[in-house]
């Protein structure tokens, strides 16, 4: 997909797709990490997703999902 502000194409996932298409995202090129709540990357529904600042969700995977 083409990013007017990069200039160039760049892939596009369908959770990030997803995510934005039901508002979690205000911008599919955000720095924010789109989440698969249930940790099955194949489920795109937009209820298993929920966008994270990038420290957040890493911290979260690194602390074996437990809340930091």
């Amino acid at each position: 997909m083409w990013d007017s502000k990069a200039g160039h194409d760049r892939y596009l996932y369908l959770h990030r797709l997803t995510a934005y298409a039901h508002g979690d995202l205000d911008d599919l090129w955000s720095p924010l990490h789109v989440h698969h709540v249930d940790e099955d990357r194949w489920n795109n529904d937009p209820d298993n997703l929920e966008a994270r600042s990038p420290a957040d969700h890493t911290d979260y995977h690194l602390n074996g999902g437990a809340p930091s």
